[in-house]
């Protein structure tokens, strides 16, 4: 009970099972007292499964279940959807035979459609295991099933080059209900990019039309769960080695780094691929770095 004032221990009850490869290849070459470079490359693919969990399968309502017997830590679960309704008129006809009961007394163009995978006429969770998980499907994990990365340096003369590539593939991720919908509460404003929100003159936008106070429309969904996949282009840097030596100094370098520069991804804009499980509006905000330095060797 609460009113003791501990909570309950920690156990090992769980046993995961995790598997996967790894390659790793690299090569240098010299091919004149002048010039030299590098090149490496790796990748690697890992699994892993929650083989018992105490019995722990309860998917709820959908979005990021960390542990769930059977399936790889952090599964994404939620629903399936085809789109929106264009017309009051589209709503009510489908009314006729789905009900949708987290859907509010308003609701009718621009929200969205959301599937009756299991044809019982009612939008939900079923049970909420995935046994019985009503129109929820498995979507994936947001742990990355292949990470990857490329790595090239060159050095001529008194100049050193060198640049870094990162990427995952096969990864999904949630951006957090509050985000998605952000007038959800009074102090939450609406950010640039739900400027592409539903209306009859904007019938292909990205986001359902505006309401406040209500999320029916954010969902976990297919719509919503975020390809991770991303290639990055981590660090470059460029140096040179100043021809000056004195008795203290050995060695002068100066050198420029770039970090995060760029990157290619279908992530929605605003957001960082390499983020964890739930994105927020919290979320530190991502940023590219540019710095120069000065490396001294006594």
């Amino acid at each position: 009970p609460s009113l003791i004032g501990v909570s309950v221990p920690v156990m090992n009850i769980g046993e995961l099972k995790s598997w996967g490869w790894e390659i790793d290849l690299r090569w240098r070459d010299k091919i004149n007292s002048s010039l030299d470079y590098r090149i490496g490359f790796n990748v690697s693919d890992n699994q892993n499964e929650l083989v018992k969990y105490d019995g722990r399968n309860s998917i709820g309502n959908g979005g990021v279940i960390p542990l769930l017997e059977g399936y790889p830590l952090n599964s994404v679960w939620g629903y399936k959807t085809g789109g929106f309704f264009q017309t009051n008129e589209e709503y009510q006809e489908s009314k006729k035979t789905v009900s949708t009961p987290f859907f509010p007394n308003n609701a009718g163009a621009g929200d969205i459609k959301y599937l009756d995978v299991n044809g019982d006429g009612v939008i939900s969770a079923g049970e909420a295991t995935p046994e019985s998980s009503g129109d929820l499907v498995y979507l994936g994990t947001t742990n990355a099933r292949y990470t990857y990365g490329l790595d090239l340096g060159l050095n001529w003369k008194a100049f050193d080059f060198s640049i870094f590539f990162q990427g995952a593939a096969k990864r999904k991720f949630l951006i957090n209900e509050g985000t998605l919908s952000p007038m959800l509460g009074t102090a939450d404003m609406p950010w640039t990019i739900h400027m592409d929100r539903w209306s009859p003159e904007n019938p292909d936008a990205f986001f359902p039309r505006m309401y406040q106070t209500s999320a029916h429309n954010y969902r976990a969904t297919d719509r919503w769960a975020q390809n991770g996949n991303y290639l990055r282009l981590k660090n470059v840097q460029l140096g040179y080695t100043v021809p000056f030596k004195t008795k203290a100094i050995q060695r002068l370098r100066v050198y420029f780094s770039g970090q995060d520069l760029w990157e290619t991804t279908k992530v929605m804009k605003v957001f960082d691929p390499e983020v964890g499980n739930d994105v927020s509006a919290t979320t530190y905000p991502f940023f590219r770095s540019y710095s120069f330095g000065l490396n001294l060797t006594f």
